[in-house]
């Protein structure tokens, strides 16, 4: 990963990888399979009891939790990394923990924070491949990489619920790993992520260079062609992703793949 890290630290892009934590929602209820229960049954909300997040290629892994730092700290932390951060990396991050963040500030009478682009890692796993699972500790099973902590399940919960603090200590050390196993799946799948955003837009000066890792390690490989058009291709060597130029090399029916 140093490679990639210290290409990307020649930008300017701030990469937070992020994963939250929740307690579960309490209610009455008459049967443990019943489909629906209204709000009136619903007894507490739950909410986020803690986060871990990182900037990408560095060493320390942030955690802060209700039971350690309070809500309002905890909130106020999550509020200013998101605002620092130009892309947030997660898994399933769109559709839970963002979500769920930013139901956390708008309750919490907080104002948004600045805009950032999202990568969320379970996109990619299920748009680009068939694994037969797709949690992320699956997927990364699959792929050989670090896996998440096993813990007690929901006893886990619960003893953090009940302020003990031995679950704490294992909600942080489990939290904490998933955010570096978020951040390996992240280098393993970045050359297949669609709509990754362009690092070369966070870098002061113009150079030829790979637009998801910003490496100059680049190596010509044959055109590129949209309907009407080519376009020079280009292979990363340290990422493996391709680009293209964005300069037209011409009309497509000049150009056949493999002549120039």
């Amino acid at each position: 990963m140093t490679a990639l890290a210290d290409a990307i630290r020649a930008t300017s892009a701030r990469i937070l990888i992020l994963d939250i934590e929740r307690r579960p929602m309490l209610s009455y209820h008459w049967a443990p399979k019943v489909d629906f229960i209204p709000a009136r049954m619903n007894v507490e909300r739950g909410g986020m009891i803690s986060f871990a997040a990182k900037w990408y290629g560095e060493a320390k892994v942030s955690f802060y939790s209700t039971h350690h730092d309070g809500y309002d700290e905890m909130m106020a932390q999550a509020w200013r990394l998101i605002d620092e951060a130009d892309i947030i990396v997660g898994y399933n991050s769109v559709g839970f923990d963002m979500k769920h963040l930013f139901e956390e500030i708008v309750k919490h009478g907080m104002t948004p924070p600045s805009p950032h682009k999202d990568i969320d890692l379970i996109r990619a796993a299920r748009g680009r491949f068939r694994f037969p699972y797709n949690s992320l500790n699956e997927v990364c099973r699959d792929l050989g990489l670090d896996l998440k902590l096993a813990n007690d399940g929901f006893d886990l919960w619960l003893g953090c619920m009940a302020g003990d603090d031995k679950c704490w200590r294992a909600m942080k050390r489990y939290n904490v790993q998933d955010v570096r196993v978020t951040e390996q799946l992240y280098d393993r799948l970045r050359p297949w992520i669609k709509g990754h955003p362009n690092l070369n837009m966070y870098r002061a000066e113009r150079v030829s260079a790979c637009d998801k890792c910003a490496s100059t390690e680049l190596s010509e490989s044959g055109f590129y062609y949209t309907q009407t058009r080519a376009y020079k291709q280009f292979v990363c060597r340290d990422c493996g992703s391709y680009s293209r130029a964005t300069h037209c090399e011409g009309d497509r029916t000049q150009h056949r793949r493999g002549v120039t």
